[in-house]
């Protein structure tokens, strides 16, 4: 019985640290105290930190996958959440182009890296779409973009209103669903 605990603890300390690593790295990527133009202030209550103009780029096996930058960033160590505002976001596809996200507010969740977005969420894909709505989530996971409130999207050739929507960085697809309404543009 001992035994098996004992790799049990040593995956959980392990895993401690590996995450402890990661806020360390974010934080010094980030720019921490005394970085130029950047400014570290500690609040009261819940919150254990703000920053302003905050960058966080992720990185899986050597390559970029996504980066995120803020004009505003505080620390909640409790709900491990940050909350964001003025929000840019950057999703790196493996064919070398970029999805970018943009919104007024946005949460980054430390767990799971998912990052949540609302307020005038802009969205532009490679496909050359620009896609518009209120709230949208990015799910690390399966590195998709996905979103319940209404879309508007422009395009090339056509213009969408739908009731949702949802992108997918691996399949490099768009999908608008909910009473999709589409002008289909004149090509000259």
């Amino acid at each position: 019985m001992e035994r098996s605990r004992r790799p049990t603890l040593w995956l959980l300390a392990a895993a401690a640290a590996v995450v402890v690593g990661i806020f360390i790295y974010g934080t010094a990527r980030m720019g921490g105290p005394g970085a130029p133009g950047e400014r570290q202030t500690e609040v009261a209550g819940d919150s254990q930190m703000r920053l302003t103009d905050m960058e966080y780029t992720e990185v899986q096996e050597g390559r970029e996958v996504w980066r995120l930058k803020a004009r505003e960033a505080e620390y909640f160590d409790e709900s491990k959440k940050t909350h964001l505002q003025g929000v840019h976001v950057e999703l790196y596809l493996e064919d070398g182009r970029t999805v970018v996200l943009e919104s007024r507010e946005g949460e980054l969740h430390a767990g799971t890296k998912d990052i949540e977005l609302w307020g005038d969420v802009r969205a532009v894909v490679p496909q050359g779409y620009d896609l518009r709505t209120e709230r949208a989530f990015y799910r690390h996971a399966t590195r998709q973009v996905v979103s319940d409130t209404p879309v508007h999207a422009t395009g090339p050739l056509v213009e969408l209103e739908g009731a949702r929507w949802r992108y997918d960085a691996l399949e490099r697809k768009a999908y608008v669903d909910g009473g999709v309404r589409a002008v289909v543009k004149q090509v000259r």
